[in-house]
């Protein structure tokens, strides 16, 4: 029980913190296990007038398991009313949303989720523009329809969900019985996860170095030379960085340094290769590019929490200035004014021809 009023406390507190209300709303989300159960119950905490959070089996575990444990812990929450737990995926579930969230288990929210929600529906993707992913959502059902789209900025308003993937990084190596203290670490990484990870070592005065560009270059090789870890941190890039057809090959890496240890957070890394090579990597199963291996989840549920909220809080923006009578354009351009969302790149604008 005193976990459970920890967990509110946590809640409660990044809820006032961004002042989520979502009265009068109903919030469509997922019912996911470990520290991603949280979600609904921050939707249903910050007022939600119902909850309608979907779940499937996983490897995280079985859809019963988690519908099990997501109603217990609202129960215990005094919120078990206002969630409701389906393990499929209906129109009478997407047609009442005013809020979809852009989550595992309710996406892919393709042509036919779109078309079954209301025009005044919106869709916040629940993290920073640059992680989307066509395969996720279908953004030209969504400029078809008029429905508002928007990310999550996530180092403004007090939140700063970055400083966790440092921590991550820490973990894994901590997790192997390294002491990073002794080591020099170095860094493949993109302009976001790169620099933040960065910065959060640096400030524990251990030894680091970020390659910003290809592997093949002379001075990351030099760097590669000396590291005795290799940690991959970029969720931008589509292409293979390390192994066949990628920036420099297992063999390649294992000839400039045969000691070096992998840590995987994102980034296109055969895993295949580094077994045949007998390269160790951390963790055991490499996430496909685009995607992150472990998630700041790991740490426990703050970083979720602080995440969630603040995507909610999007979706929030989004949907009181659809139902005030704003069209598509215009509430984009006033959540964008005063809350955490984040907007698309020009570049992503006309890549997917979304409110360009």
């Amino acid at each position: 029980m005193q976990e459970v009023e920890q967990l509110k406390t946590l809640i409660s507190k990044t809820i006032e913190q961004l002042k989520l209300d979502l009265t009068g709303l109903t919030i469509v989300t997922e019912a996911a296990s470990g520290n991603f159960i949280v979600t609904p119950m921050i939707a249903a905490l910050a007022g939600a007038k119902k909850v309608i959070a979907l779940t499937k089996d996983s490897q995280y575990g079985t859809a019963a398991d988690v519908q099990k444990s997501t109603q217990e812990l609202a129960r215990e929450l005094g919120i078990n009313n206002t969630i409701s737990i389906y393990s499929d995926r209906k129109k009478e579930y997407f047609e009442q949303a005013d809020v979809a969230t852009n989550l595992g288990f309710v996406r892919p929210i393709d042509k036919t989720i779109v078309g079954w929600l209301k025009r005044t529906a919106v869709i916040p993707l629940m993290f920073e523009t640059f992680e989307f992913r066509s395969t996720d959502l279908d953004l030209s059902a969504c400029q078809a329809k008029g429905i508002s789209v928007l990310g999550t900025n996530e180092s403004t308003n007090g939140i700063d969900i970055m400083q966790y993937l440092g921590l991550v990084v820490l973990k894994l190596i901590s997790e192997q019985g390294i002491d990073v203290s002794q080591c020099k670490v170095v860094i493949v990484g993109d302009d976001v996860f790169g620099p933040a990870i960065v910065n959060t070592l640096i400030r524990r005065e251990i030894q680091i170095d970020l390659i910003a560009g290809p592997l093949s270059g002379t001075k990351a090789q030099q760097l590669l030379s000396a590291a005795d870890i290799l940690v991959f941190a970029d969720i931008k890039k589509r292409t293979v960085i390390l192994g066949q057809g990628g920036e420099l090959t297992v063999q390649q890496l294992k000839q400039l340094n045969n000691n070096i240890k992998i840590v995987h957070l994102s980034g296109g890394v055969d895993q295949a290769e580094l077994d045949k090579y007998s390269l160790p990597y951390t963790p055991d199963k490499l996430a496909p590019i685009g995607y992150m291996s472990i998630t700041t989840g790991c740490l426990g549920p703050q970083p979720i929490i602080e995440l969630h909220t603040a995507g909610l809080k999007v979706g929030e923006e989004l949907a009181r200035a659809r139902l005030s009578g704003l069209g598509f354009k215009e509430s984009m351009a006033e959540a964008l004014k005063n809350s955490v969302a984040q907007d698309f790149s020009k570049e992503q604008k006309e890549k997917y021809a979304y409110n360009k």
